[in-house]
């Protein structure tokens, strides 16, 4: 069966994350700019996802280099492809910066960039990549927030009547960000990259701060005042998660639901009040015009700190956490955060229009379109060994081996980090649909 031509092939790591924006720019590019999109997973049927589909242009969530999976798959079932990384994580702490950088020529040279901000485009200048590569948008999923995107998600009223909330109550929205204490923080998963002392500190106090933050939520949930809603990492599975809720702090009260389902947009956009540890979801409910407060039972390891935390305030009592999640009048709470987003990431046009438009002006070769991949760096490339020849067996890879073990196995072995990223083209039209009534 011949493979069927698609202008642009848009793949997704976490359906939390990207699925909404990718199902967005899709029915953009459909009905103005007449451009077939096709939607793919980077984790699922990656081998049918090969077979089927002949694009003109490939974009993937997240490439640091040919080590980066699946992109070695790709190159070598589409080596004549335009490639643009979508880098849907670009606000790095300083102990990640290394282990974010471009990695290769691949990386420098033959890759699309889209930017959020002069931040981030200046981080990737820095690291050699051609500045004529990268494009300037800002930042989708903030879009999401924005004017009529943010009629897009389910309504309060719907989300309460799905999960049995009473919507008459006070919503308090935690998206926790305590991906090391499961092994789910890609820093701590691969050590060597930060350091193995900061990764080991940063396990250490995700651990201790997880640990103390439970033991508040569920004294919290005894209110009768609020609904206390904790929303599990995606790359956390529930039932590792509910499993470590429960020996920290017995049983769960009725009233601190933990929830899964949807994305955090609908939550934030739900909710009355945002609180989070270190997360960027901080920045994305202040985006949204939420009062948003900082989680600190445990004192920060320097170099956790980044520059936008000292615009949100901190919670380091119960007391003070109870407080500001019942106090009504907080509303300004992290409102200097919110400017500072939209002036650093958000400062051009709705960056879903912009990505869509930057993705038909690759396609039209209407924009700065870099040399293909060299044939000889695909085929010298072993993803077994990050493509560099190693001999087997040796000390660095074996630790590496156990570091990764280990972190996987922190709170015991469960379902798949992507047990939620799993999508079907069903899920695609309805959300295709759902942005076509949305945007007309």
């Amino acid at each position: 069966m011949p493979k069927k031509h698609v202008d642009v092939l848009l793949f997704v790591e976490h359906v939390a994350r990207e699925l909404d924006v990718a199902c967005a720019v899709k029915y953009l590019a459909c009905s103005r700019y007449n451009l077939n999109v096709e939607i793919a997973s980077t984790v699922f049927d990656i081998d049918r996802t090969l077979k089927m589909f002949k694009p003109e242009v490939v974009a993937v969530p997240y490439c640091i280099g040919i080590i980066s999976s699946p992109i070695d798959q790709l190159l070598r079932e589409w080596p004549d492809a335009v490639y643009v990384n979508l880098a849907y994580e670009q606000l790095f702490r300083e102990h990640q910066l290394a282990a974010k950088a471009p990695k290769d020529d691949l990386a420098r040279s033959h890759l699309l960039y889209v930017s959020w901000g002069k931040f981030n485009s200046d981080f990737l200048i820095t690291n050699g990549v051609d500045s004529r590569n990268i494009a300037d948008i800002g930042n989708p999923v903030y879009a999401l927030y924005r004017g009529v995107n943010s009629h897009y998600f389910e309504s309060r009223a719907t989300l309460a009547k799905r999960f049995g909330l009473d919507d008459a109550k006070r919503w308090v929205f935690i998206p926790e960000n305590y991906g090391a204490a499961f092994g789910t923080d890609r820093t701590v998963r691969s050590p060597a990259a930060g350091g193995g002392k900061i990764a080991s500190e940063v396990r250490e106090f995700a651990l201790r701060s997880f640990n103390e933050a439970a033991c508040w939520w569920s004294k919290l949930a005894e209110s009768q005042e609020i609904e206390l809603i904790v929303r599990p990492r995606p790359a956390t599975a529930l039932s590792n998660f509910t499993q470590a809720l429960r020996e920290v702090a017995g049983t769960i009260p009725e009233r601190l639901r933990v929830i899964k389902d949807g994305t955090i947009r609908e939550w934030i956009l739900a909710s009355d009040a945002v609180f989070s540890s270190y997360s960027t979801s901080l920045i994305e409910g202040a985006i949204a015009g939420k009062p948003v407060h900082m989680l600190a039972p445990v004192a920060f390891p320097i170099h956790l700190n980044t520059e936008w935390h000292s615009m949100v305030p901190s919670v380091t009592t119960f007391e003070q956490f109870a407080g500001s999640a019942i106090d009504s009048r907080a509303q300004l709470a992290g409102a200097e955060l919110g400017t500072w987003a939209e002036n650093v990431m958000m400062a051009k046009e709705d960056a879903i229009l912009g990505l869509t438009k930057y993705l038909s002006s690759i396609r039209t070769g209407d924009t700065h379109i870099p040399q293909k991949v060299p044939s000889e760096m695909i085929r010298g490339f072993d993803h077994n060994n990050n493509g560099v020849q190693r001999p087997s067996g040796g000390l660095a890879g074996q630790v590496r081996g156990i570091a990764a073990r280990v972190y996987r196995t922190v709170r015991g072995s469960g379902p798949s980090d992507h047990e939620s990223d799993k999508f079907s083209n069903e899920d695609v039209h309805e959300r295709v649909t759902r942005w076509s009534e949305v945007l007309g």
